[in-house]
């Protein structure tokens, strides 16, 4: 089974959280989250962390924190699981910018805690990047939980179970 590691960063500016408004090709409309993406062969998690966030946003990570959600998707259909692990951004420096290689990112900003939750809760249609991000930033779970997902054969993405509180 072909693993797939997926790393993302939670930064904060005093109540705002950072998010990336991106759109793929196959996409027909735009979307916001977190910024982050997959680790390359060969490369260490945080080492994918902080060129994922230099690509989407331009700022350097100082210092890597806690996780804050890790989230496993099964697909058996496909003979895949993905791994995703989500770390709090708890040092930072540079100025907001775009400088993705895939061109995939739209806007850079930092929003209200509030406004973040209701742009990736209602833009986002894939619930393992939605589900565990919205919980945690209106408090639902505490840090460190682990989201487990199941692709059926009809193809959607089913939450098997979510530990931790």
């Amino acid at each position: 089974m072909e693993t797939i590691l997926i790393t993302g960063a939670l930064i904060r500016r005093d109540n705002e959280i950072l998010l990336v408004e991106q759109q793929a090709p196959h996409d027909p409309n735009s979307n916001w989250a977190l910024p982050g993406g997959r680790v390359e062969d060969g490369e260490l998690l945080h080492d994918g962390l902080m060129r994922e966030v230099w690509e989407e946003t331009r700022l350097t990570v100082l210092e890597i924190g806690q996780v804050v959600y890790t989230c496993h998707i099964v697909d058996r259909q496909n003979n895949r699981q993905t791994l995703a692990i989500i770390h709090e951004v708890t040092a930072w420096e540079g100025q907001l910018g775009i400088n993705d290689p895939d061109d995939l990112i739209l806007t850079v900003k930092f929003c209200p805690r509030e406004e973040a939750v209701e742009n990736v809760g209602r833009g986002l249609n894939y619930a393992p990047m939605r589900d565990p991000i919205v919980a945690y930033l209106r408090g639902d779970v505490s840090a460190g939980a682990t989201w487990l997902y199941e692709r059926t054969i009809e193809e959607t993405i089913e939450l098997v179970t979510q530990i931790g509180d």
